[in-house]
This record gives C-alpha cells, sequence and structure tokens, in this order.
C-alpha cells in the first residue's frame, strides 16, 4: 500500500484506486480490489450486512462520544467496540450493547484510577433517576495540587429505530477532594417515550471548582450500565439473577484413586 504525502483531502474510489485518509494510518492509496466471478453464499451476505450494521451502531455512539468529550475519547474507540460487537452470537441490540458495559473510553486513562462512588439506577415513568453516592474521594498522588473534582453523567437512549440514539448529560457540584464526609447527588433524566434501550456513561474530571478545560490525563469515562425496558430483556435479567443449580455430591460414590508407578533411581 503506497502512503502519500502532503495536503491530501480526496477519500473514496477513483478509477481503479481507493483513496483514504484514517486519523492513524494517514493518507494511503491501494488498487481497488477487481470483483469475484463467483457467486456469494448466503453465509457472506448475512455476515457482511450484519457487519454493517454493527458498524452503524458503534458509530452512533462513537459520535456521541466525540461530540462530548473530543479530547478524551480514544482514537480506537471505535475499533475497539467493534471488537466486542462481532463477537456476539445475537441479533439483540441490548445484548449487543451489554458487551461493551465497563470499557474505558480511554484506556491510557482508566476509569479505575479515579474517586469511587456506589450507583443506584431505577426508572419509574420514563424517567431514569440515579443515585450518587461518593465513598472514597480521588487520590491520584500526580495530581497533588487539584482541589476538586466533579461527576458527569451520559445517558445514551435507542428506540425502535436501530441506529437513532438519543443522548443528554448532567453534571455534579465540585467536590473538594480533601472533604472528610461525602457527598450524594440526585440525577434525573426524561427519556424520550419511544425509549427501549438505554446506556449511561460515567466521567469524572479533577479541577479548580470552575468549568475551564483540563487536560484529558485529569479526566476518565467508562461505560457503566446499559438497560432494557423491553419485557423479553428484562426477563433475560432476572433469569441471570437466579442462583445456578449446582449438582449435588454423591455421598456413597467410590473414591477415584490414580496409580503411580515407581520411578528408575540412577
Amino acid at each position: 500500500m503506497a502512503k502519500v504525502g502532503g495536503n491530501f483531502p480526496l477519500r473514496g474510489k477513483l478509477g481503479d484506486n481507493v483513496f483514504t485518509n484514517g486519523s492513524l494510518t494517514g493518507p494511503r492509496v491501494r488498487r481497488a480490489p477487481k470483483p469475484s466471478a463467483k457467486p456469494k453464499s448466503p453465509e457472506f451476505i448475512y455476515n457482511k450486512e450484519r457487519i454493517h450494521k454493527l458498524s452503524k451502531l458503534a458509530s452512533g455512539i462513537n459520535n456521541v462520544l466525540k461530540n462530548y468529550h473530543p479530547d478524551l475519547r480514544s482514537k480506537r474507540f471505535y475499533s475497539n467496540m467493534m471488537k466486542r460487537f462481532t463477537k456476539q452470537v445475537t441479533e439483540n441490540r441490548f445484548l449487543i450493547l451489554e458487551s461493551i458495559k465497563g470499557m474505558d473510553i480511554n484506556p491510557v486513562y482508566p476509569y479505575s484510577r479515579m474517586g469511587t462512588a456506589h450507583v443506584n439506577i431505577e426508572i419509574k415513568k420514563k424517567k431514569l433517576i440515579v443515585s450518587l453516592r461518593t465513598t472514597m474521594h480521588a487520590k491520584i498522588k500526580t495530581m497533588e495540587e487539584i482541589e476538586d473534582y466533579s461527576y458527569s453523567l451520559l445517558l445514551l437512549t435507542w428506540g425502535r429505530k436501530p441506529f437513532e440514539v438519543g443522548h443528554q448529560q448532567q453534571y455534579s457540584d465540585w467536590i473538594a477532594r480533601d472533604e472528610e464526609g461525602h457527598h450524594e447527588f440526585s440525577f434525573e433524566f426524561d427519556m424520550p417515550r419511544s425509549t427501549i434501550h438505554w446506556m449511561l456513561c460515567l466521567h469524572q474530571t479533577m479541577g479548580f471548582g470552575s468549568d475551564d478545560e483540563v487536560p484529558v490525563a485529569y479526566q476518565a469515562m467508562t461505560i457503566h450500565e446499559v438497560g432494557s425496558l423491553l419485557p423479553e430483556d428484562l426477563a433475560i435479567i432476572e433469569e441471570r439473577k437466579l442462583p445456578k443449580q449446582i449438582e449435588p455430591i454423591k455421598e456413597d460414590a467410590p473414591k477415584l484413586r490414580v496409580k503411580g508407578k515407581p520411578l528408575n533411581k540412577n
């Protein structure tokens, strides 16, 4: 594959060449593949359509996070999502979204290094109510000069249209890092009437009690929870809560002993 330098805004197919300009690879040009004379199998067509659908779902999430947190979002976030999506052997959007639960928006700045909080989520009449109670203030040795930190919650919602995503964000007040006590915040999101699936992201940022921009290293974000309002999906969630049946040990079962063989002393 050839690499092109200089200003190169062209993208797409031109004649027998394909021009690309990726954020990671830069501008490149390659020969367009020749169409195969073999008929495409049903499996090939199905997989191609499925990848296209998963790509549109991942693109919607990626674009929302890019708009809200353009600097924090990793350039590999989309490709990392697609790796998880394509491993799912289901067409259920809720189960596909669940595969990215717990995923950091940027693994270079993991959410685990920030403060901790107990998060409780309730849904009442198309309202998603999040209770967040801090349990440990952010303690990062390299950020001793930072005085405060805050939370922001980003809610993404989906309806019957497979790729149309809604989004809204709310912020907490600033919390003093040296405070002995803890705080509890209650966030209320009005979900659209058409909502059937949702995803909640938690974001923390260190700062000085103001909304001034801070370096990316002072932030972290994770996909905290994924949920559904569909009865069939709720049934899956409830089934997971049931204790797994373990086959009892037979008391009178004979002990299985393995015989050893003597080793020659040399």
